[in-house]
């Protein structure tokens, strides 16, 4: 069967040539960020898996919390102490959001983003594990961003033994290797070190030493695995490509999109057509609330204009084709409203186009709500989301 990829850098790829035939396994992503886009751990998730997930950015604990019911997820920093923390969120890159002040000031200073801060609850590594874990772990996994060294201090090596450590050991956006005290002290642990992929370093336990062969050569065709953006870029340009079509196609593109409610999961995997529209109720069309926030950022800042934002584009312009989508322009971002209505304005002139805060659409029984990965929104009002999740 095709292994779906879901981490960065294929990093669940070397696990499961490990794991492969194992069905019930358990892991710990420090720093799991999100419960899909560039996980570590969606694809065991899938198959039967659990774990624990560490992740202080609140917006993206309260989606593991909505879709990792298996999971132990805790709106938490881990440190080699425990107590309180100031945390620093680069907006617009929660991926580069770390306790390390001098980090997050230099990416967003980098990248010109604006740089928030919050004080989050912080445990170390032992604690946790002490508190949650009664079983043996299968893999560590730490993205933390520049605090990685912190984390494992925190830990109790002798008691929690994880057999495999994924940790993330270079300057954030770069293949240098951070210097740190991680090699000399996990070696002092009993781990050996056996692959390094540009970005991460892999550790067994000396008690796992057999495991070494599976890391003795790169990611290959014969891992037989498949990258999920590519799939999700498929089932995007389906939709555009169906919605942009004149005759009745709603049933076509419910079976494409990704719902999010085992109710209309089911509806939607059925072939009956009235069983859909039961749940639309809009007389045929299917109300979307489609997020043009990063579109607004792209009028004020150019390297905000990525595939993703291209992605958007193409969306809305195939989606305002189709007589069977009734479309509401939103934003999740109130301080992007006017940069969006610019975009509005440069790009579609000749169209009577409404932006509406996202909030007032919330008695509008949108249908479908279709968003881009950053940012989120705090509160969603929709069952049903798409979120873009490739660049």
């Amino acid at each position: 069967m095709t292994f779906i990829s879901y981490a960065q850098n294929f990093e669940d790829v070397l696990l499961n040539r490990v794991f492969k035939d194992k069905i019930k396994g358990f892991y710990i992503d420090v720093g799991a960020l999100h419960p899909t886009v560039d996980s570590v751990t969606k694809a065991f998730y899938d198959i039967g898996w659990s774990g624990i997930n560490i992740e202080p950015i609140k917006e993206f604990y309260n989606l593991f919390e909505q879709e990792r019911s298996r999971d132990i997820n805790l709106n938490i920093a881990l440190s080699n102490s425990e107590g309180n923390l100031e945390f620093f969120q680069v907006v617009g890159q929660p991926g580069n959001s770390t306790l390390n002040k001098e980090i997050a000031e230099k990416i967003a200073q980098e990248k010109g983003l604006e740089l928030s801060h919050n004080i989050v609850s912080v445990k170390t590594l032992a604690e946790v594990c002490k508190e949650y874990v009664d079983r043996k772990i299968d893999f560590l996994k730490i993205d933390v961003e520049g605090t990685e060294e912190e984390v494992i201090l925190g830990g109790n090596w002798d008691v929690f033994r994880p057999t495999i450590l994924v940790i993330e050991t270079t300057l954030p956006g770069t293949n240098i290797r951070c210097e740190n005290n991680i090699p000399t002290f996990l070696m002092e642990k009993g781990y050996q070190q056996v692959f390094f992929d540009g970005i991460n370093d892999y550790y067994i336990s000396e008690e796992s030493g057999d495991l070494a062969n599976f890391f003795s050569f790169p990611i290959n065709v014969l891992d037989n695995y498949i990258n999920y953006r590519s799939l999700e870029k498929q089932r995007t340009d389906r939709i555009i490509q169906v919605s942009s079509q004149d005759n009745n196609t709603n049933t076509q593109i419910a079976r494409l999109i990704t719902p999010h409610t085992e109710k209309i999961a089911t509806i939607y995997e059925s072939s009956n057509k009235q069983d859909y529209l039961s749940v639309v109720k809009k007389e045929g069309q299917i109300k979307i609330a489609l997020d043009i926030a990063v579109l607004g950022l792209g009028t004020i800042l150019e390297t905000a204009k990525t595939g993703v934002s291209r992605v958007t584009e193409y969306l809305l312009k195939g989606l305002l084709k189709s007589h069977q989508c009734h479309i509401y322009l939103c934003t999740s971002s109130p301080d992007l409203f006017n940069a969006c209505q610019t975009y509005i304005n440069q790009n579609f002139e000749d169209k009577n186009l409404h932006l509406f805060h996202l909030w007032e659409l919330k008695y509008q029984n949108i249908d479908i709500y279709h968003s881009t990965y950053y940012p989120l929104p705090n509160n969603i009002y929709f069952a049903t989301r798409i979120i873009t999740v490739y660049d």
